[in-house]
């Protein structure tokens, strides 16, 4: 008998400290986090900076910044490569003791050694890279990087491309409350936890897998005028269900992606004048713009695995007329309209 407590006792204290929370796949987790609020006692104040590419200039402020940076550089991206020219001024900054930190998806789809260079490389200067959790999430599509006090949320990966053939879009800001939350990611996804503080997730945040379905959803359902849509790969069925729903409605709806299969196939189910396809600039962008006042720009495409499954971090930005005219234009000059 005594044995038999003994054994219960030891049970008990292994599930009391063992959390049943686990962010990949748990519906009931996606569920919680999109019934929470943030708790911040800081008001969001979008007053950062909207970068276009392709734009050569863009790299080169990005070196400088990093050549510029005195404390940290912490980047958790799903693509990095030789060609975007951002190893040497990593390595310059890791020579002036500068604090860098890299998460890596150690498993790109379709070319699953992509990372690895890159890896090789920082690891012999002394600088730690932690490849994503792939235990966790199908993949970490996150792409962000806090240079200093400054943070970046991009639709696109440190390649050539993104800056010479890619349609995206980085936005760079310092306000407090997005750092804070963007530095708590980073720590848990580099040191492969979950994070579990869903209900302090900010309100202004898109993260995948907790609150995206429920902000990208809550998003586009508000649509009172006009709806675009300016993403590369839209295939998620409640989504389009939703954006169908708007098109009944009598609302403007204006869809632009990239020309690709599963766009074929998902096009073929709405009036052609709604979606267009494009082929140069290649749209990698991920944004959705409603009534023009509200535009969400993040890692996110517009597909159940990226908003279930994946790690993914994007913001949604208020009032700002200058973005929205800004990814307007663009969005006229590829093409869309």
């Amino acid at each position: 008998m005594i044995q038999r407590f003994s054994f219960l006792i030891i049970i008990s204290l292994i599930s009391g400290c063992t959390s049943p929370y686990h962010e990949h796949f748990f519906r009931e987790n996606i569920e919680l986090a999109s019934s929470k609020t943030a708790v911040s006692g800081e008001v969001f104040v979008s007053d950062g900076r909207l970068e276009s590419l392709p734009n050569i200039h863009t790299q080169r402020d990005l070196i400088s910044r990093i050549d510029g940076a005195t404390h940290r550089v912490w980047i958790e991206i799903y693509t990095w490569t030789d060609a975007a020219k951002l190893t040497d001024p990593i390595l310059r900054a890791k020579k002036r003791w500068v604090d860098i930190r890299v998460v890596l998806e150690g498993n790109v789809f379709g070319t699953p050694r992509i990372n690895m260079p890159i890896a090789k490389k920082l690891k012999e200067a002394g600088i730690p890279v932690i490849y994503a959790d792939n235990h966790r999430y199908s993949f970490t599509h996150a792409k962000f990087w806090i240079i200093d006090d400054t943070y970046s949320i991009s639709t696109g990966n440190w390649t050539a491309s993104f800056y010479t053939k890619n349609r995206e879009y980085i936005y760079s800001a310092t306000d407090m409350v997005t750092l804070h939350f963007l530095e708590d990611i980073f720590t848990a996804d580099s040191t492969h936890m979950g994070y579990k503080d869903i209900s302090q997730i900010p309100s202004h945040i898109v993260m995948s897998p907790l609150n995206a379905r429920s902000q990208i959803e809550t998003l586009i359902s508000s649509t009172q005028k006009d709806l675009t849509i300016y993403v590369q790969t839209l295939d998620d069925d409640h989504i389009l269900a939703l954006i169908t729903g708007i098109i009944a409605s009598g609302k403007k709806v204006e869809i632009c992606t990239a020309d690709n299969e599963s766009n074929h196939v998902r096009q073929l189910e709405f009036p052609s004048w709604h979606w267009k396809m494009i082929r140069k600039p290649y749209l990698h962008a991920k944004v959705i713009i409603v009534d023009r006042t509200r535009v969400f720009i993040g890692s996110h495409n517009l597909t159940t695995n990226a908003i279930e499954n994946n790690r993914e971090i994007g913001i949604l930005l208020d009032h700002r007329d200058d973005i929205v005219g800004q990814i307007q234009s663009d969005f006229i000059r590829d093409g869309c309209r």
